[in-house]
């Protein structure tokens, strides 16, 4: 059965989530799709995740602030039925570089915690060559399908 989730639902998702596909568009207007790592902060209403500080990633938030990302969990194919059962969550919103030196070390220690808690951001020997950046979400919608 599907099943448009509420807010809140939608939002323990992504809470609980640690991987995702952020979508672009390139410079050049070409659709490009990335899987990365993220960590959510509820009370900032935004996704958080490193890039290096050049690439595809960084050209494409250059060149067209706008993303979507998703994040899709439990996903199960029942063969019999000729379905699948998941849930999965779409963010849009628009992306943005942290610039702030402090700030990126709060936001690498906050993925660091959400994705590798027993490491401190600190261990990190590649905070120098590493960029952050920040979604700022602008909506979320979620969905769901499970056995009936």
């Amino acid at each position: 059965m599907k099943k448009l989730l509420n807010d809140e639902e939608a939002r323990r998702i992504l809470r609980s989530g640690q991987y995702g596909v952020l979508s672009m568009l390139s410079p050049e207007n070409i659709p490009y799709g990335v899987p990365l790592n993220y960590y959510y902060d509820d009370q900032e209403n935004a996704l958080f995740f490193h890039c290096a500080l050049t690439g595809k990633k960084r050209d494409c938030i250059a060149a067209h602030n706008e993303v979507c990302f998703t994040v899709g969990t439990h996903a199960e194919i029942d063969a019999q039925r000729l379905t699948t059962y998941y849930e999965s969550v779409i963010v849009t919103g628009t992306a943005e570089l942290v610039t702030d030196e402090e700030e990126k070390k709060m936001r690498l220690a906050g993925l660091c915690r959400a994705l590798t808690p027993s490491v401190s951001a600190e261990a990190c020997k590649s905070l120098p060559r590493t960029a952050v950046a920040r979604v700022n979400i602008e909506s979320v919608t979620g969905k769901r399908s499970m056995p009936l």
